[in-house]
C-alpha cells in the first residue's frame, strides 16, 4: 500500500518522472485487485477497504505529479477492461455447464464478485477529485463500468436459484453483494463532475441495447415456452406461461428452459439497473443546475436538450410499453396464484450457501441474534449447506447450517447482504447434527413457486419506473424555475419541460388505455390502476425532501383529457382518465369489504370448504388463513397507494411553494402552451369560459 508514495518520491526528480513514465509500473500494481491469490477464501490482504486506501494514494500521486495521471487513469481502465473479459468467459462456461455447476466455476464466481468490488472501491478512491474524473471518461472508462453488473449475476439455474431463494426478489440486491452499491456510487461521482448531456447519450444507447437484447430474449423464451407471440417483441404480456408454475426444486426444468429464463430476467434487470443510473445521472444535473456557476455555464440547457431529444423519446415509448405490459403480467399472475403462502409449499432439503460480506457471517447456537449465542464464524467466499431456513423475531431470514445458523442479511437499514443461495435440491442430507430451535418463535418459510419469483422480478420495473419519474418531475420543475430567473426573464420558459411532461403525461394516459380488453377481472384491474396511481403520486408529490412541493403542471397536464359523467344533481363523476381509475378502485375496495362484512356469505363459503375434514396440510393452511382473512389480497394491495394519493390531493393547499405559484400567475397562453400542451391549455379554458 505504500508503493505509491515510493512512486510518489520517485517523480521529485524530472529523472525519476521519466523512468516511472517509461517503465508504468501501474498496471502490475492494479493486477493484484483482481489476482486470484490476494482474494478470499485464499487471502484476507485485501479487506479491510484496503482497495480504497490504495485508490486514495493514487489518487494522491496523480494529482501531485500530473505527469503519471494519464498512464494512471489508463491502468485502471485496462483493469476494469480485463475484468469484464474474465467475467465474461466465466459466464460463458456457466451457459455451457449442466444444472450443477462444479466447485471450480463456484470459486470463479466468489473471485470475479471481488475483483469488481476492489476496481470499483479503487475507483471510487480517484474519481472523487474532479481532474481525474474526465481523463477517465475519455479513456472509454465509462462504458466497460457499466458492462460490469450484468456480469456480476450467475446464469441459468444457479441464477434461479438464487432469486428463488431471496427473502424478498422485488426488491433484494440481485448480485447479492455490496459491489453494485459502489459501482452506483462511482458513477454518481463521475455525473457531479461530468457533462450530463454526454452520459445521458451514453446510458440511453446503453438503454436501447438492453431493451433490444431483451426483446430477442423475450421471443426465444416464448418459443421454448409455447407461448403466443404478441405483436410488439417488447411486450411482457403473457410472457409467465412460458414458465412453471411450482417450486424450482420440485420441477424438472431443461436445460434450455433454466437457460433462456435467466437469460430472459438478466436484461429486465439490467434494465431496470440502467434505469436507476440514468437517474442518478438527471438528479445530478438537476442539482447542479442549482448553482450559480452552473447557470452562467454554456452548457447550461444541454441535459435538457438531450431529454428532449428523438432518441430520449424513442427509448421512454419502448420503456412504456414494457413497463405496462410487465405489470399487468404481474397482475394477472397475482390474482390467478391459488396461493402464495410458502407454507403451502414443500421446502427443499438443501440450501448451497455462499458467504458474500466480507466481514465474514457470525455463527449462532439458535434463530435470534440478540438473545442466542456467538458459537464460531464463516469467512467470506466460504461455501456451506444449510439444510433448514426461517425467519425470526427481527424479520431476517435465518439459515441452519451443521455449524449453527448464519443471516441472509444484516438487520440495519440498508440490509447488507451476508451469504446467498447458489444452489437448491431435495437430496437427502448427510449430516443430522443440525442445532434446533424451539424455544423460539419462527416464521417458516420455504421456496415460493417459479413463476411468483419471476412476477416478482418483474415488479423491479414498478420501482425503478418510481425512481425514474421522481426524477424527471425534479427535471420539469427546475425547466418551469428557470423561467422565473431574472437571468433568462419569462421569454421562452419551459420548453424542455414541456417535452418531460409530455413524456410523463403519454405515460400515464396509455397506461390506463393499455388495459382495455386485456384485464377482465376486477381484481387484476385495480391492481395494475394501483400502480399507476402510486406512479402518478411519485411524479407529481416530492415528500421526501424538506420543503414539500407538488408538481402543478404535471398534475394540470395528467387531469386535462379526463372524461366525467353528469349523475342527475349529483354533479360530474369522472369515468375515465386517473380520477376515473381512483374511482374504479374505490368502488372495487367498497365491493370487497362489503362482501367479507357479510357473515352469512363467509359462514356459508366456510361450509362449503370444511364440508370435508382437512386431510392435508394444504387445506389446513387454506381454512386456517380464511377465518383470519378480511379483505382480498388485491384490495389489501390497491387500497393504501389509492387512499395516499387521494389524501395528499385534498387534505393540503396544493400550491404549497411560492414560486411556483408566483412564476404561475406571470405566464401568458403561449407559456402555458410551452408546458401544458394546446390540448391540455384549450380543455382547461373551456372549463373556465362555462364557469
Amino acid at each position: 500500500m505504500a508503493l505509491p508514495n515510493v512512486i510518489s518520491a520517485l517523480c521529485l526528480t524530472e529523472k525519476g518522472a521519466k523512468a516511472v513514465k517509461e517503465f508504468n509500473p501501474f498496471p502490475s500494481l492494479l493486477s493484484i485487485f483482481y489476482n486470484r491469490d490476494y482474494v478470499m477464501p485464499l487471502n484476507s490482504c485485501l479487506l479491510n477497504d484496503m482497495a480504497s486506501i490504495f485508490g486514495s494514494a493514487l489518487d494522491e500521486l496523480m494529482r501531485h505529479v500530473p505527469s503519471v495521471r494519464k498512464i494512471g487513469i489508463d491502468a485502471i481502465v485496462n483493469a476494469i477492461q480485463r475484468i469484464v473479459q474474465i467475467g465474461k468467459s466465466l459466464q460463458e462456461k456457466e451457459k455451457s455447464s449442466t444444472k450443477s455447476v462444479g466447485k471450480e466455476l463456484e470459486d470463479e464466481r466468489t473471485c470475479l464478485m471481488q475483483y469488481a468490488y476492489n476496481i470499483c472501491q479503487l475507483l471510487e478512491s480517484v474519481v472523487h477529485c474532479e481532474d481525474h474524473v474526465g481523463p477517465f471518461v475519455e479513456a472509454k472508462g465509462f462504458e466497460p463500468l457499466i458492462e460490469l453488473f450484468p456480469l456480476l449475476m450467475s446464469s441459468n439455474e444457479q441464477f434461479l436459484a438464487h432469486v428463488s431463494c431471496l427473502s424478498n426478489p422485488a426488491t433484494s440486491h440481485i448480485t447479492h453483494s455490496t459491489t453494485t452499491k459502489v459501482i452506483t456510487s462511482v458513477i454518481r461521482s463521475i455525473a457531479q463532475q461530468f457533462s450530463s448531456h454526454l452520459l445521458i447519450r451514453k446510458v440511453v444507447s446503453c438503454i436501447d441495447v438492453s431493451l433490444t437484447s431483451l426483446e430477442q430474449k423475450q421471443k426465444e423464451l416464448r418459443i421454448l415456452g409455447n407461448t403466443s407471440s404478441v405483436e410488439n417483441n417488447i411486450s411482457a404480456e403473457n410472457i409467465l406461461n412460458a414458465v412453471p408454475d411450482v417450486p424450482l426444486h420440485d420441477s424438472e426444468i431443461s436445460n434450455n428452459l433454466s437457460r433462456d429464463i435467466s437469460s430472459y430476467f438478466h436484461s429486465v434487470i439490467t434494465t431496470e439497473w440502467l434505469m436507476n443510473i440514468l437517474s442518478t445521472i438527471i438528479r445530478a444535473a438537476c442539482n447542479k443546475g442549482n448553482a450559480d456557476s452552473w447557470i452562467s455555464s454554456p452548457n447550461r440547457d444541454q441535459w435538457k436538450k438531450e431529454l428532449s431529444s428523438d432518441s430520449f423519446s424513442g427509448m421512454m415509448k419502448r420503456l412504456c410499453t414494457l413497463h405496462h405490459s410487465a405489470i399487468m403480467e404481474v397482475c394477472r399472475v397475482r390474482v390467478a396464484s391459488t396461493s402464495e403462502d410458502p407454507l403451502l409449499e414443500k421446502p427443499p432439503s438443501i440450501y448451497r450457501l455462499r458467504i458474500v460480506c466480507n466481514e465474514g457471517a457470525v455463527v449462532r447456537d439458535g434463530i435470534e441474534i440478540d438473545s442466542c449465542n456467538n458459537i464460531g464464524s464463516l469467512q467470506m467466499g466460504e461455501i456451506v449447506d444449510a439444510y433448514d431456513r426461517c425467519i425470526n423475531s427481527s424479520g431476517v431470514m435465518r439459515y441452519n447450517t451443521s455449524r449453527g445458523w448464519v443471516s441472509e442479511q444484516t438487520r440495519g437499514h440498508d440490509r447488507e447482504p451476508i451469504a446467498e443461495v447458489i444452489s437448491i435440491s431435495d437430496e437427502e442430507p448427510t449430516e443430522n447434527n443440525l442445532l434446533k430451535d424451539e424455544k423460539n418463535k419462527r416464521i417458516e418459510c420455504s421456496v415460493p413457486n417459479l413463476r411468483s419469483v419471476c412476477a416478482s422480478m418483474l415488479c423491479r420495473l414498478q420501482n425503478s419506473q418510481k425512481i425514474f419519474f421522481s426524477c424527471l418531475s425534479r427535471a420539469i420543475i427546475h425547466g418551469v424555475r428557470a423561467g422565473a430567473s431574472s437571468r433568462t426573464g419569462l421569454s421562452n420558459p419551459g420548453v424542455h419541460a414541456g417535452a418531460m411532461i409530455n413524456y410523463v403525461t403519454c405515460h400515464i394516459r396509455q397506461g390506463l388505455d393499455a388495459v382495455k380488453d386485456k384485464l377482465s377481472d376486477d381484481s387484476e384491474l385495480a391492481l395494475y390502476l394501483s400502480n399507476i396511481i402510486e406512479l402518478l403520486h411519485v411524479c407529481i408529490c416530492d415528500e421526501k425532501r424538506e420543503r414539500r412541493i407538488l408538481n402543478i403542471p404535471l398534475l394540470l397536464s395528467v387531469s386535462a383529457l379526463d372524461s366525467v359523467l353528469d349523475d342527475e344533481g349529483q354533479g360530474s363523476l369522472p369515468v375515465s382518465g386517473i380520477f376515473g381509475a381512483i374511482r374504479f378502485v374505490l368502488k372495487f375496495n367498497l365491493n370487497e369489504m362489503a362482501k367479507f362484512s357479510s357473515s352469512e356469505n363467509h359462514r356459508d363459503i366456510l361450509i362449503n370448504l370444511l364440508k370435508e375434514p382437512p386431510s392435508t396440510f394444504h387445506e389446513k393452511a387454506i381454512s386456517s388463513s380464511f377465518k383470519n382473512q378480511r379483505l382480498s389480497k388485491a384490495a389489501a394491495a390497491s387500497l393504501p397507494p389509492t387512499l395516499h394519493f387521494l389524501r395528499r390531493l385534498c387534505s393540503r393547499s396544493l400550491l404549497v411553494e411560492s414560486q411556483l405559484s408566483t412564476l404561475l400567475n406571470r405566464m401568458k397562453y403561449t407559456d402555458l402552451t410551452n408546458i401544458l400542451g394546446e390540448d391540455a391549455v384549450k380543455h382547461y379554458t373551456v372549463q373556465d369560459k362555462n364557469k
